[in-house]
């Protein structure tokens, strides 16, 4: 059956991150000197903890156009860099302040953090790498390096560096936030919780371990337990955009559409950029059957976000229930070009192949499915369906009795595989097949009006004539 996506990390979102900056962590305090390229630095380091870094930038500046060998004016002037968001310049200023004392380990750190700010985590990493060398007891830059493995997808090493962050410093929550979101990513809910059990002991008043928490128990199915700590998240932080979305997700999965949809509001009136928001209420809007909202979802998702394939992957959903096949189909190219592990787009692009006569190209894209999950009892129905359109009668066969046999509740197959053997003329299998049909699903029009055909054939007219009414009566048009 064709389905919304429903991959919960493309649905819901955890807070991570590196520690915040903190000017008595970063600065090198410089005392009240008399000489005026101290004078400048002192300056500088005032307006960075004043929170003006354009101001700071300029006193770094004019320190260095007076000595061009202070390593703390480039050294302080990347923290202000940092600060803005301007990271390429952050990372100059501390290449700058690396070249004068290259065995300042927070130097080394701190552009760690500026490279992976930019998604250049093997930089990052290596720049981590040098801070833990130098200092192996600084466990900022054990969980700056593990976050960077956690983005990386490298999760086993990501959790040995939050082991040792945590070893080195067990008193901050931000490193079991953290830990705690790789065994989030890694499936191991429970291990999550604890995690941030530990961090909200630590500090009860961080919103986002809340929000992670419930995203945890989201996971495993406990709502009420999800809810309550998102409805805390929100209380201890209104402006969290991420709880309001996470909540909404809990109400999606209660079928309390409504709650989802104002929570999705809400987020995205606190965060207009944020793509998942609008791809999450989109699907709400589907469930309930409003395409054309669940279109402008869908596509400012991936105006946000073009790299988004779920959201591509649903707008080819809604454009197929449209009847845009070809529109659908290029949909489904772009989610697999962006995931070519993403079985269900494999799968619907086959669908979408089917409905405009191209069984072969259905074919493909069903083996891929199938392939990539080779459990899906409906990719191997539908497959069944094209080899029967094609004239491969046997390999159809193979095909329902696979889907029945992972899936023995599969409706569809039974009423398929009942099509294939009353064209082979095995009428008794056939009506065997159609009852296991209706059986399953009593409103099953087409199995009906399929039964009645077999029955008619092997003589039964009375019995045929009552399914062929049940098939009418049900909406389907059975003719003789």
């Amino acid at each position: 059956m064709i389905g919304i996506c429903d991959i919960r990390d493309s649905r819901r979102w955890l807070h991570r991150g590196l520690l915040a900056l903190t000017v008595a962590v970063l600065m090198l305090g410089i005392g009240c000197a008399a000489d005026e390229v101290d004078r400048f630095i002192n300056e500088g380091d005032g307006h960075v903890k004043a929170g003006d870094f354009e101001q700071a930038i300029a006193a770094y500046d004019a320190a260095i156009q007076l000595d061009q060998e202070r390593f703390d004016a480039y050294y302080n002037r990347g923290i202000a860099f940092h600060s803005k968001g301007e990271y390429d310049r952050a990372i100059q200023s501390f290449d700058m302040a690396i070249g004068l004392d290259p065995e300042y380990p927070a130097a080394f750190y701190y552009r760690g953090t500026a490279y992976h700010r930019k998604g250049e985590y093997d930089r990052a990493v290596k720049s981590y790498d040098m801070a833990i060398r130098l200092d192996p007891s600084v466990a900022l830059a054990y969980n700056g390096r593990g976050i960077a493995y956690y983005d990386m997808g490298q999760y086993d090493r990501a959790i040995e560096d939050q082991d040792e962050a945590i070893r080195l410093d067990p008193g901050v929550a931000q490193f079991y936030i953290n830990r705690g979101n790789v065994y989030h990513d890694m499936g191991a809910f429970a291990l999550a919780i604890e995690d941030l059990d530990v961090a909200i002991q630590l500090d009860p008043e961080v919103a986002v371990a809340y929000n992670n928490r419930g995203n945890a128990y989201g996971e495993i199915g406990e709502h009420d337990q999800a809810m309550q700590d998102l409805n805390t998240a929100i209380r201890l932080d209104p402006e969290l955009d991420l709880a309001y979305n996470n909540r909404g997700t809990v109400h999606d999965d209660e079928g309390q559409y409504d709650q989802a949809i104002a929570d999705y509001n809400t987020a995205i009136r606190l965060n207009s950029q944020y793509a998942r928001a609008h791809y999450n209420r989109g699907n709400v809007h589907l469930r309930m059957g409003n395409d054309e909202l669940a279109m402008r979802d869908y596509n400012q998702a991936i105006l946000l976000n073009p790299e988004f394939a779920a959201a591509y992957y649903n707008r080819g959903l809604v454009r197929g229930r449209q009847g845009e096949h070809e529109r659908a189909i290029k949909d489904y190219d772009t989610a697999i070009r962006l995931n070519p592990e993403y079985a269900e787009a494999y799968y619907n692009r086959g669908n979408a192949h089917i409905r405009l006569g191209r069984h072969e190209r259905a074919i493909d894209d069903y083996d891929a499915a199938i392939r990539l999950d080779p459990q899906d009892a409906s990719a191997y129905n539908n497959r069944g369906n094209a080899y029967r359109e094609i004239g491969e009668s046997d390999r159809a066969m193979e095909d329902y009795d696979t889907a029945i046999r992972l899936d023995p509740d599969h409706a569809s197959a039974y009423n398929n595989r009942g099509v294939a053997h009353r064209k082979s003329g095995e009428y008794d299998r056939a009506i065997t097949d159609y009852d296991a049909a209706i059986r399953l699903n009593s409103e099953y029009a087409q199995a009906y009006c399929n039964r009645s055909h077999a029955l008619r054939a092997s003589g039964d007219e009375d019995k045929a004539e009552q399914d062929r009414s049940a098939a009418l009566a049900l909406g389907y048009d059975c003719t003789r």
